[in-house]
């Protein structure tokens, strides 16, 4: 089963991603912040990681950072409502970038394409 973890401040969206990703038969991990998901990081493995950009304590950029440091192939899917975090976004190099507010079916396309 393919290890996910859902870094987002607003419960309501981790929650929703984790649910509807556990029923798409992923084993599926959640953190309200950077630092809570890097905490994270060092007791699991993830296969993929879904990440919002801001955040508080450590934000999505400096997360995304660090993650990829450890292991630059670790795949990473940006959630924002912010396009203006777009070009810093895309010099990061992550797999997708999903728009606040997105569809289930739009989160399913990116995590099967990740895993095809």
């Amino acid at each position: 089963m393919k290890k996910i973890l859902v870094v987002d401040d607003d419960s309501a969206i981790r929650s929703l991603l984790r649910l509807y990703l556990m029923a798409l038969g992923y084993d599926v991990f959640e953190a309200a912040n950077g630092q809570e998901a890097m905490d994270a990081s060092l007791d699991s493995s993830f296969e993929l990681v879904l990440t919002d950009i801001v955040m508080p304590d450590i934000e999505g950029i400096e997360l995304i950072a660090h993650m990829q440091k450890g292991d630059p192939d670790l795949p990473i899917i940006v959630m924002t409502g912010h396009d203006r975090y777009t070009p810093i976004i895309d010099a990061l190099q992550v797999n997708e970038i999903l728009f606040k507010p997105f569809s289930m079916e739009e989160v399913s396309y990116a995590v099967k394409k990740i895993f095809s």
